[in-house]
């Protein structure tokens, strides 16, 4: 991949951080200590394209984000059913 090509995936990177900053900063004001962060869903540009980076490596970024969200959620779910007993 050329260089332009990882500066417009940097840059959309970027505004995707802050638009998820926007969001859970909106939903701190509105919900205050109440508000379910976790809901909020954070946008991951890949760093390559097809999933194989410069290299020639396979990326895994897509999927341990996914992953990592999948979790998030769930411990969100538990700590809501924890503070509710």
């Amino acid at each position: 991949m050329g260089d332009r090509a990882q500066q417009k995936l940097a840059a959309m990177q970027t505004q995707a951080d802050r638009e998820y900053e926007a969001a859970r900063l909106a939903a701190i004001q509105r919900d205050g200590s109440q508000a379910n962060l976790g809901a909020i869903p954070q946008r991951t540009v890949p760093g390559s394209i097809g999933g194989v980076n410069g290299s020639g490596r396979f990326n895994l970024s897509g999927i341990t984000g996914a992953i990592s969200g999948f979790f998030r959620g769930v411990g969100n779910f538990f700590g809501r059913l924890m503070r509710s007993l």
